[in-house]
């Protein structure tokens, strides 16, 4: 097929079921991970994508991850990690160890590697800010006290999430870094953090006082510059995507640092409205595309093992907290459900762990089903949960 029509196909398709999983208020990212599933059918596959425009998905794929790690770190609200900094601590800590915990043991207990055993724990350990954000937004809730403990947390457990993935990785001997770089090629990229800090607000500003339509495509061409500049130098110093993923993260964060909100929320709107409808969609498609349905039809015990693993993690992890907060044990209940949701960070995990050999096709597969079915029962508890106590979230 030709590589335009299959992009084509392949953008309506995410059009449909995008408007389809939003009208019954099913997390969009979903429609993505589905639409790869669809694609990674044998048959499908090659009369789509056989033809090149494969090459161009996965291109695509690694632009979205790269811009899924720069959002993650620009949405970063360290107000809402400080606001109730002992709740969000003690929740987040306990909500990344325990479904950690759960998760290496169940796979050493079946005799998987140690490895494999610790990426598994690690995805169980994260979880989603974007779905579980939506969720909160559309019923008024997010900015609830309840609301920025969820978020609090989950930003908690991400960070924790990524920092022991590449220490796992690193002590166990795997090249998710394999530096080549120069002492100058390093020196150089702190440079270009130490001028992003100094002058990034300064460019804003001129910015901001251009005409309407010149001044946003420079603030998105800024925000572009600075994701693709800060990933380029990971990668270059540390060898490989893992590189450019991390300082892509770094880079959202000092993006967010340098600037005033206003202008926070501005160029992060135009970014995300790129990012969000062209690139990140292709990095979930990928995470599909991956997936094994012969592994999975093999190892489906482990697929429902993982999934009841990682859901009975965060919610006892949220109640295991109670001694160190002063939320009630239904409140506890439902922040352990809002964790429950993933659906971003532990993809991106999952990906590179797949890619670079630490985990095989069937885990891979199974914690792509975790994701699915855990991003999707989030909405449904949080509706059950004010349904049944209605002040839940007002206390």
């Amino acid at each position: 097929m030709d590589i335009l029509l299959a992009l084509t196909l392949v953008f309506l398709a995410i059009l449909l079921l995008t408007e389809l999983f939003y009208a019954f208020r099913i997390p969009v990212v979903l429609s993505y991970i589905l639409i790869g599933i669809a694609l990674s059918i044998p048959a499908v596959k090659s009369a789509i994508l056989g033809s090149g425009a494969g090459v161009i998905v996965t291109l695509l794929a690694d632009l979205g991850i790269i811009f899924l790690m720069f959002l993650a770190g620009m949405q970063i609200k360290w107000n809402q990690l400080y606001g109730s900094s002992r709740e969000v601590i003690a929740i987040g800590i306990f909500g990344a160890a325990v479904p950690f915990l759960l998760g290496f043991l169940l796979m050493k207990s079946l005799n998987f590697s140690t490895i494999t055993a610790l990426v598994t724990g690690i995805a169980l350990s994260i979880t989603s800010e974007g779905t579980k954000e939506r969720d909160l937004l559309e019923i008024g809730k997010l900015h609830t006290r309840l609301g920025s403990i969820m978020v609090g947390t989950g930003i908690l457990d991400d960070m924790l999430g990524i920092a022991a993935f590449l220490a796992a990785a690193f002590l166990l001997g795997k090249h998710v870094f394999t530096p080549v770089a120069s002492p100058w090629l390093f020196l150089a990229f702190i440079a270009v953090i130490w001028l992003t800090f100094k002058y990034l607000h300064r460019i804003i500003v001129f910015e901001e006082h251009e005409r309407k339509q010149t001044r946003e495509v420079s603030l998105f061409t800024t925000t572009l510059l600075i994701a693709l500049l800060f990933a380029v130098f990971g990668k270059l110093v540390s060898g490989t995507i893992t590189g450019a993923l991390v300082t892509a993260f770094i880079a959202g964060i000092i993006v967010q640092l340098s600037l005033r909100h206003s202008e926070e929320q501005l160029i992060q709107h135009h970014f995300e409205v790129m990012a969000l409808s062209f690139v990140v969609p292709f990095f979930f498609i990928e995470t599909g595309l991956q997936f094994d349905f012969s592994a999975l039809s093999v190892s489906w015990p482990l697929a429902l093992a993982i999934l009841l693993t990682g859901t009975a993690g965060k919610l006892l992890g949220a109640l295991v907290a109670k001694p160190f907060t002063k939320l009630s044990w239904q409140q506890l209940h439902l922040v352990g459900w809002g964790l429950n949701s993933r659906g971003a960070v532990e993809l991106v995990i999952a990906l590179l762990a797949l890619r670079f050999g630490m985990i095989p096709a069937g885990v891979y597969s199974a914690i792509v089903v975790m994701t699915l079915v855990t991003t999707f029962l989030f909405p449904l508890a949080l509706d059950w949960s004010i349904a049944k106590y209605p002040r839940i979230m007002s206390r």
